[in-house]
């Protein structure tokens, strides 16, 4: 499945590595990390999650 991500979601994507950064060294990288699984699994399971906006969507599971 094609996952698309919106600029707006690269945008807060972005602005959440920059706040974990500030948070803790290196949690920076483990967010996007996380959140690179995340997409990962929503090309093989994508299409089950609920819709949104006429989207399928799925939040990331570790963080908020």
């Amino acid at each position: 499945m094609h996952v698309e991500i919106r600029d707006e979601a690269r945008d807060d994507i972005v602005d959440g590595a920059i706040f974990y950064g500030e948070q803790s060294p290196y949690l920076d990288q483990y967010f996007l990390k996380c959140l690179r699984e995340d997409i990962e699994k929503l090309q093989s399971t994508g299409g089950i999650h609920e819709q949104y906006r006429g989207f399928h969507r799925s939040l990331s599971e570790r963080f908020p």
